[in-house]
């Protein structure tokens, strides 16, 4: 609209009345939204495609039949909704302005707009806090009200951010002052308008502050495994089918027949229902459940589940059901079978083993298929981990399919496979960047379109065309780092308020990677150079004589 002052205003004047001009920009704005929704369906289609050939090889992609009215109007309706306000300030240019040139628009920072940011931010969060902290064991956090949370702290966010540009600037754009003249304007004029600096800058924000959030989600998880590796398992050596799928009790059979292998220990697990809750019912072979497993118990002693029908729960569920040691619970098993369990103990989950624990000698005749999930093995006495490990891959030969890993290995595998999905959500809120920095191309190219005057009296006074490129460069970057800012120190809150949630889930651990965060602050910084290369080049193209002349 700041683009097109002149010629709306000559509409004006030859007549166009404002309700003519609000309908035409809304129009435009709808087809474009419907044209640019019909190309993002169809190479939202390509990216899904491709993701599923990277991630998966047996995935197939699937389409379904409204995902194209789906798509179009949510992009047609966010796009009208965004250009509702251009629009209705298109409709108060008035007609004498198609006699001068567009003028830079500044604008300050009203009491109003400051309140109601500040009452969404803390909105929001009290709301997080709430939903995360407040939230019953049974039917965990509300993910409507945490969506709305996490929105309004998004948005006062952005509405409070006008207030931290000057400041945050000022420290942002002091390398930049070393290069003289043009870093010392480009600090200006990223000062100059607090409010659009702030607005460019969201976009980055908001993708950075969901990229952070999930970078310490998935270090605390992959923390709190390693943890409960190291503190919970004692067996040296673990076979597993990565495919999930579960395995014969014939692969321990074959173990325990290995002379160079000792305490092998079979692992099963069943979903049940106690009262009406959902859970899971994990069974051990308490034979040598002491040589495999280390429990951190709060009541009760983990040998009580050598017998029949006695379980020990997680402190957790325990909390939960208002259970202790003695309770009676009734644990309803897949094949319709309603069992009454004596709680034997109770003990602290972590990340690895949590809800109900039994013996294999009560869970089997439950299954309506024997299997096993894990089985869990140590090196037998006067035997190196080594040499066990060796003789564990030779008789796992017969089972392809099977993995037979150390603990350093084991925990590899867990840290690749949450690497993966990191880098699937990296891939996706990848394109919210690339979004972000088109905002920060459009921004820059109007400022430039609004300093044609400024940039040529630079120009006439000395300033050199690489001057003028590295000035709008280095305000790009500040507008980037400010984004990123923000983005980061949003996001690791947010990250650490939901881990914190987590912990008695067993996700003890808060970890923050601060290596990554670094890595995406430099990212923000690149985006900002590569958002001002077009910017940069119209600037220095500025023709001197014109910008500088009043007819």
């Amino acid at each position: 609209m700041a683009q097109r002052t002149q010629e709306l205003a000559l509409l004006r004047a030859l007549g166009a009345t404002r309700a003519q001009v609000f309908t035409e920009v809304i129009t435009e704005a709808a087809l474009t939204g419907v044209l640019a929704s019909l190309a993002g369906f169809l190479l939202g289609i390509l990216v899904a495609d491709g993701l599923i050939h990277i991630f998966s090889s047996t995935a197939k992609l699937s389409v379904q039949a409204n995902a194209l009215i789906v798509s179009v109007l949510v992009g047609t309706i966010i796009t009208v909704i965004a250009a509702a306000l251009p629009a209705r300030r298109a409709t108060r240019i008035a007609p004498v302005a198609a006699l001068r040139e567009a003028q830079p628009e500044i604008q300050g920072l009203p009491r109003a707009r400051i309140g109601f940011g500040l009452l969404l931010f803390l909105g929001g969060t009290a709301g997080l806090l709430q939903t995360l902290f407040g939230a019953s064991a049974t039917s965990g956090p509300n993910l409507e009200v945490l969506g709305l949370s996490v929105l309004a702290i998004f948005l006062g966010t952005a509405l409070l951010a006008p207030i931290l540009v000057r400041p945050v600037a000022t420290v942002l754009g002091w390398p930049a002052r070393l290069r003289g003249a043009p870093g010392r304007l480009a600090g200006e004029n990223a000062r100059r308008n607090p409010r659009r600096t702030a607005l460019t800058s969201a976009a980055l924000m908001i993708g950075l502050a969901l990229v952070t959030a999930v970078a310490v989600i998935t270090a605390s998880l992959e923390a709190s495994i390693n943890q409960a590796i190291d503190g919970t398992v004692r067996a040296q050596l673990v076979v597993l089918d990565e495919g999930s799928g579960g395995f014969s009790p014939q692969v321990a059979s074959t173990l325990r027949s290995d002379p160079k292998l000792a305490d092998v220990s079979e692992i099963r697990g069943s979903d049940a229902l106690v009262g009406d809750i959902s859970t899971g019912v994990t069974g051990l072979d308490t034979s040598n459940v002491a040589s495999i497993f280390s429990f951190s118990m709060t009541s009760g002693t983990e040998t009580s589940i050598d017998a029949t029908d006695t379980t020990m729960v997680d402190s957790t569920e325990a909390a939960t059901e208002n259970v202790h040691v003695g309770s009676v619970v009734t644990v309803t098993f897949p094949d319709g079978d309603a069992v009454k369990m004596t709680v034997g103990g109770i003990y602290t989950p972590d990340a690895l083993i949590s809800g109900y624990l039994v013996s294999l000698t009560t869970l089997n005749p439950h299954l309506t298929t024997v299997r096993d999930s894990d089985v869990a093995v140590n090196a037998a006495p006067g035997v190196s981990l080594s040499t066990a490990d060796a003789s564990l891959l030779n008789d796992l030969r017969a089972y392809p399919e099977l993995s037979g890993l150390t603990k350093e290995q084991y925990k590899n595998l867990i840290s690749t496979g949450l690497n993966t999905f990191l880098n699937l959500i990296y891939v996706l809120l990848g394109l919210a960047i690339i979004i972000a920095v088109v905002g920060i191309v459009n921004t820059l190219a109007l400022s430039v379109l609004e300093r044609t005057r400024e940039l040529g009296l630079l120009r006439a006074v000395g300033m050199t065309r690489g001057q003028t490129r590295e000035m709008v460069a280095w305000e790009s970057v500040i507008i980037a780092l400010l984004g990123a800012v923000l983005g980061l120190a949003v996001g690791s809150g947010l990250g650490i308020a939901l881990v914190s949630a987590l912990h008695s889930q067993g996700i003890s651990q808060t970890a923050v990677p601060g290596n990554n965060l670094i890595l995406y602050a430099i990212a923000a910084g690149l985006f900002g150079i590569l958002a001002s290369i077009f910017p940069a080049i119209r600037a220095s193209r500025v023709d001197v004589l014109r910008a500088v002349t009043t007819e």
